[in-house]
């Protein structure tokens, strides 16, 4: 099975990506790099498959991002064969659902979002001798609550189809199916500040977020948002 991902600076995460996604059943990466980005070793393997662009082509960073990651999609697979997308901070778990038994009436797969961060509602730094999910154990509400984000992101699709920014709606015809994985946010560690900083820097899509993001840390210093 193929995953399609983007990336820019922050591969902090990527071990534990690659790990996670090997293990359900990913076969194939293919990786949306902007040029302009950091070169690291850890991107130049053979289990993934670079696919560069221009950061300049379009009116904005993220127009331009989202125009060549649908384009990157749309050249390696075909109309019967199920593809994952996510984020590299997104760990999607399927629970009891199985692509491959879903039947041809569906083509789409949602996952509900669910950020998960430290113990003690703090952002530390990441530890690789440690698994992912025991160093970030409490589940949070702070997307919803804080960033006033979305509730879903789309896990896996069969076919071609137009996706929002963002991956959180498909916009072409699809039926999705009934059940919800879950999508696991494993954002809320050290490398989220250089991430904002470049983002306040660049004036970038998601600059009001990252606003909103430092308001609430500054007055309350804690992830850990109930719900």
């Amino acid at each position: 099975m193929k995953l399609f991902f983007s990336i820019d600076d922050d591969i902090s995460l990527l071990p534990f990506f690659l790990e996670h996604y090997k293990k359900i059943g990913v076969t194939e990466f293919h990786c949306l790099r902007p040029y302009c980005s950091i070169a690291s070793s850890l991107l130049f393997s053979k289990e993934i498959k670079l696919h560069y662009f221009d950061p300049n082509d379009g009116d904005s960073f993220f127009q331009s991002l989202f125009i060549n990651f649908q384009k990157i999609i749309d050249s390696q697979i075909n109309n019967q064969e199920w593809y994952l997308i996510s984020d590299l901070d997104e760990f999607h778990e399927f629970g009891f659902i199985e692509l491959n038994n879903i039947g041809t009436a569906f083509n789409c797969v949602m996952g509900k979002w669910v950020d998960r961060v430290a113990a003690d509602g703090k952002i530390p730094e990441l530890r690789y001798d440690i698994p992912l999910n025991e160093q970030f154990p409490l589940i949070s509400h702070i997307t919803a609550k804080v960033l006033n984000g979305g509730a879903f992101k789309v896990m896996a699709l069969r076919g071609h189809h137009q996706l929002q920014g963002g991956n959180h709606h498909v916009v072409s015809d699809h039926m999705q199916y009934p059940k919800y994985g879950y999508v696991y946010h494993y954002k809320w560690h050290q490398g989220i500040f250089d991430r904002i900083n470049r983002r306040m820097k660049n004036k970038h899509y998601y600059l009001r977020e990252s606003e909103d993001f430092l308001k609430y840390w500054e007055k309350h210093s804690t992830v850990l948002v109930g719900g």
